[in-house]
């Protein structure tokens, strides 16, 4: 029998045998229901009592922990994948499994409070428990951005914690093998600077599968990220584990204390180049393990670090003016493309709208549960005394409470028009972003899964039809592809 709970030698978990049997049923179950079972039984674990084996607990802890590992990955490809992500049901599969990730956070952060009592046999279990409390408090974060957060306001009040209790023991780099069937080992400091790095990469600005990609890039480039003692010439962020808050812009200096640290890409940004190179030429690069089907996020992501991890930040291009008032919105190519076609079948929706630059309106909404609002998505806008649709973008998105979400939108063009498209194979309707003129370079908006990549385009119209030879595509959206042709001289 376990010294598990002192008070309670008659919990089912203080036996061996009954822990081996509650953790192989898990491996067994559904994702869903070994969701359930699992949070179940951390619930009766509660905090650890004085006079607990930490040895004991941990070993109760991590063995939940690792039975939960695939069905965790099962549950976010299932979320990312699942078209209305606000839908009761997709919300209560995130709010489950969101429930289990800091549940488990708390468990480790009972555990590391009970080894700072001073215990000496059990200092050593510090790395350990320090090291899963950061691989958890990671999964949870990425989670919270699969939905655009609210985040959880204890994380970073949590990793600090698990950090310096490592460095009060010198234990910072002490290795720690996370799975018992695997060799690989990690560290404190190691898993510190994953969750700094996720946090300074402005998941906000992703879409989904972007963001389950994130987590693959962020352990590729690891161990060229740096974080140090002392600002360096390339130091971008800065953070101090003593305090309860995200990772800062070195744009604001921190005051001077002995915990804080200092972020920087360092060689990290020739790999991304490098990397992003391979993706434009084919290429997936091998040591990533993504699937072909992510190709088409892969570019755009790896020039999304490169461009938040270098010395010089993202800076808007135009300044942001308050301008309430509210707008008319329509939700995909499909239905934009049917409404300026003179059809009234497409469902509007009546925004918010919070300001605005040249280029970008800010947009505040309801969480409505049919919504298939991603990151990337296209939209149509149209203000009370305005003449004329315009067509937008989805750029960044933060969900700030259960009901409401801010949206950023970029304009990407002021008069779109709908047309009918050949490409030879297929007739498709879709969205010119740019006036026709001889030999100009126009955008279309093409649905997916698109058109011919490299045939020439026909824009069929009163009995003509107008060639357009083929250029790049230029970004891929949720519903959509924006690509750019050559108007072909008469």
């Amino acid at each position: 029998m376990l010294k598990l709970f002192p008070s309670r030698p008659d919990h089912p978990l203080a036996d061996l045998r009954e822990l081996q049997r509650a953790v192989t049923e898990i491996g067994a179950h559904t994702p869903d229901d070994a969701l359930r079972e699992a949070t179940g039984w951390l619930e009766t674990v509660g905090a650890p009592e004085e006079g607990s084996d930490p040895t004991a607990l941990l070993r109760l802890l991590v063995s939940f922990d690792e039975a939960m590992q695939p069905h965790a990955r099962a549950l976010a490809d299932r979320y990312v994948e699942s078209r209305l992500k606000w839908s009761p049901s997709s919300t209560a599969r995130w709010q489950a499994t969101r429930a289990f990730l800091h549940l488990l956070c708390e468990r480790y952060e009972d555990l590391l409070r009970l080894l700072g009592n001073g215990r000496k046999p059990y200092v050593q279990l510090t790395a350990d428990v320090a090291v899963r409390l950061l691989r958890a408090a990671s999964a949870a974060q990425r989670w919270d951005a699969l939905r655009y957060g609210p985040y959880d306001p204890n994380h970073w009040r949590r990793c600090g914690q698990a950090y310096l209790a490592a460095a009060q023991h010198n234990l910072l780099e002490q290795p720690v093998r996370l799975r018992s069937n695997r060799q690989t080992e990690t560290t404190t400091a190691r898993e510190y600077l994953r969750t700094v790095a996720f946090a300074t990469a402005a998941m906000d600005e992703l879409d989904e599968r972007q963001i389950l990609l994130a987590g693959h890039v962020i352990h590729y480039v690891l161990g060229t990220l740096r974080l140090t003692e002392t600002p360096e010439r390339d130091s971008v962020f800065w953070v101090d584990p003593a305090l309860a808050q995200s990772p800062v812009r070195m744009a604001r200096q921190p005051q001077a204390s002995p915990t804080v640290r200092y972020f920087s890409g360092g060689s990290t940004l020739d790999a991304l180049f490098e990397m992003e190179l391979m993706v434009r030429g084919g290429t997936l690069p091998p040591a990533l393990g993504v699937e072909p089907d992510d190709a088409p996020h892969l570019g755009p992501l790896l020039r999304h670090f490169a461009r938040h991890w270098s010395e010089e930040p993202p800076v808007r291009r135009h300044r942001r003016h308050a301008l309430p008032g509210q707008l008319h919105v329509i939700e995909g190519l499909e239905p934009l493309a049917e409404l300026l076609s003179g059809k009234a079948s497409a469902q509007m929706s009546l925004w918010e709208q919070r300001d605005a630059s040249l280029h970008g309106i800010g947009l505040t909404l309801p969480v409505d549960e049919r919504s298939r609002l991603r990151v990337g998505a296209l939209l149509g806008l149209h203000s009370h005394d305005g003449t004329r649709w315009l067509a937008g973008i989805v750029r960044r998105m933060q969900h700030l409470s259960d009901n409401t979400l801010h949206v950023g939108v970029e304009v990407i063009s002021w008069h779109p028009m709908a047309a009918h498209a050949d490409d030879g194979a297929q007739n498709v309707r879709v969205l010119l972003l740019d006036p026709l003129h001889r030999d100009a370079t126009i955008r279309l908006a093409v649905p997916l899964p698109g058109v011919r990549p490299g045939a020439p385009l026909f824009l069929l119209g009163q009995n003509k039809a107008l060639k357009l030879l083929p250029g790049e595509l230029i970004e891929r959206g949720a519903d959509h592809e924006i690509r750019s042709y050559q108007v072909a001289a008469s």
